[in-house]
């Protein structure tokens, strides 16, 4: 079966690859937020370490682009379901959100709300 354009199949080693790279991504900030939180480092607000946060913010972003384009298994049938449309519904009525809430970068909105200024941004 043709996939539609842009559509990734969740059994891509490609994929699997990239979610990978997503869970490396996840431990950074598991380490990396309860530092800077806590402790906050004069290193953590490097120039470095900010673009380096913030590159991992957009890769989360593309991330939910990635995982609303790929197929997913009907759990009653058994079968792949390759179209766009259903399977963004079916994102959306499961994670979406909290993948949307946990990507939106709401320290740098806070300081841009507040007219604060970051250094680096």
């Amino acid at each position: 079966m043709k996939l539609p354009k842009y559509v990734w199949r969740s059994t891509d080693p490609r994929k699997t690859k990239w979610d990978l790279f997503v869970m490396v991504l996840a431990t950074w900030n598991c380490f990396t937020i309860p530092l800077a939180v806590s402790f906050k480092p004069p290193a953590m607000e490097s120039g470095g370490i900010v673009a380096i946060n913030a590159l991992i913010d957009i890769c989360f972003f593309i991330d939910i682009l990635v995982t609303s384009r790929t197929t997913i298994i009907n759990n009653k049938t058994e079968e792949e379901i390759v179209q766009p449309k259903e399977i963004f519904k079916n994102y959306a009525q499961s994670r979406l959100w909290i993948d949307i809430c946990s990507t939106v970068p709401f320290d740098l909105l806070i300081l841009w709300m507040t007219g604060k200024q970051n250094k680096y941004f």
